[in-house]
């Protein structure tokens, strides 16, 4: 059986030496797969290349790609696709977070015959805001239906041969690797997993790029905002009507009354805003359309390094 464990490297020259001795390592150990380590530069400002570069002359199961910009994780891990015919492949993070001692029950279940298997972390190494986010986007992607019950979505997962030649026709200039993974794979697990402190530094993934994340997740496999705006705009309508004849019967009945300027522009300014939030909506979803189908590329390659030389 063939492994591959795919690593986005951003920022991560004090780290990816350390994350790299420790697979190998692992491997060695287990001594009973065929492995190969890809490590994909996404337009790191440091010397993450360079010491990419020197961890492929030094060993040949490992390769290295560079992006020709900072595309982010996602293209980044999308990137290596072509460069795989492996049985079986495991996503991680170059920090340092993903403890190493998990790769064989990951590939284990893979091995039992499921398609994506996911570490869920019990206990995470994050600030309680970031945790908070990502409970909230969880239970929005279980509402929506895209998300099956009891999957678990994280940085650290293993998919199988399937996944690995479907993933390749994806080519999304917007991917949201498991959104599309929720729609293809049938037998779907996860395992318990302690997640490690980060090695150097801090996280970089900040709240705009989770909101990213996010936004790709919810609306490139799903219509639910749509239909949601639909459902406001339907029960905004009834409440409007339903108010108008009362204020109506009011006015007949005291004909004195003053109408209410306050609540007047109260009332229009909230109806106002809901309805740029959804005309947003409808043009996030007609632009990605129209981005999709003039083929803007979902990442761009500079160049791709092995032992033998430079490719």
């Amino acid at each position: 059986m063939k492994v591959t464990v795919a690593i986005p490297c951003y920022k991560s020259s004090k780290t990816i030496s350390i994350v790299v001795d420790q697979i190998t390592s692992k491997f060695k150990e287990l001594n009973r797969y065929d492995y190969e380590i890809i490590l994909i530069n996404d337009c790191s400002p440091d010397n993450t290349f360079e010491i990419i570069k020197e961890l492929c002359q030094k060993d040949s199961h490992i390769m290295g790609i560079d992006l020709s910009r900072n595309w982010g994780q996602a293209a980044a891990r999308m990137a290596c696709l072509k460069q795989i015919d492996s049985d079986c492949l495991i996503y991680m993070d170059d920090d340092g977070q993903h403890p190493i001692e998990y790769l064989p029950q990951l590939i284990q279940k893979i091995e039992e015959g499921y398609d994506l298997v996911s570490a869920d972390f019990s206990v995470k190494q994050t600030k309680k805001i970031n945790k908070l986010t990502s409970a909230i986007s969880s239970k929005l992607f279980q509402i929506t239906g895209k998300r099956p019950k009891g999957a678990v979505s994280s940085s650290y997962f293993a998919i199988n041969r399937m996944c690995i030649e479907s993933l390749k026709k994806y080519l999304s200039p917007f991917p949201s690797i498991f959104g599309y993974l929720y729609q293809i794979a049938g037998k779907i697990t996860s395992i318990k997993v302690k997640q490690n402190k980060r090695i150097v530094g801090k996280s970089g993934y900040n709240f705009s790029k989770r909101f990213k994340v996010w936004l790709n997740g919810m609306i490139n496999f799903s219509i639910f905002p749509l239909r949601l705006s639909s459902f406001l705009g339907v029960i905004f309508s009834i409440t409007g009507f339903i108010f108008g004849i009362v204020l109506f019967i009011r006015k007949l009945l005291f004909p004195n009354i003053l109408v209410g300027y306050t609540s007047l522009i109260t009332i229009i300014l909230f109806i106002g805003g809901l309805i740029m939030i959804m005309l947003g909506l409808i043009g996030e979803y007609i632009g990605r359309i129209y981005l999709t189908i003039s083929n803007q590329p979902q990442f761009e390659i500079r160049e791709i390094i092995k032992k033998e030389g430079e490719m």
